[in-house]
């Protein structure tokens, strides 16, 4: 299958830039998003350290749910866990909510990027 950039669709962007995130600020947090061609399926890559696979939600393209993995070797709590990711889009603002469990405890982080392309 074939992943083709996100730009050219009426769902997520391409690129967006971290805005605010209830687990700190990151000016350099990233996120590359693409589409698999002929199906309603999102790969998601973000600069610090982990990856996604989410489907629309409802056929929707500006919804998206499904899970993935922080990295190993990171040196954090997160690292080489999985989460499961809820992503939305408004406008050009995208809302994240990435849910794992850690030491027995539910973990949630929220967090808001623009789309920058």
């Amino acid at each position: 299958m074939a992943v083709l950039s996100v730009g050219a669709q009426a769902g997520f962007c391409s690129n967006y830039q971290q805005t605010w995130s209830n687990a700190g600020q990151c000016a350099d947090c990233q996120l590359n998003i693409k589409t698999w061609a002929g199906e309603q399926a999102y790969s998601v890559f973000a600069s610090n350290g982990w990856q996604a696979e989410l489907n629309y939600v409802g056929g929707d393209s500006s919804v998206a749910s499904g899970g993935g993995t922080w990295r190993n070797g990171l040196g954090h709590a997160y690292s080489g866990k999985n989460f499961d990711m809820d992503l939305s889009q408004q406008g050009q603002t995208l809302s994240m909510i990435m849910s794992t469990v850690i030491n027995g405890q539910q973990q949630i982080i929220r967090a808001k990027f623009r789309c920058t392309g």
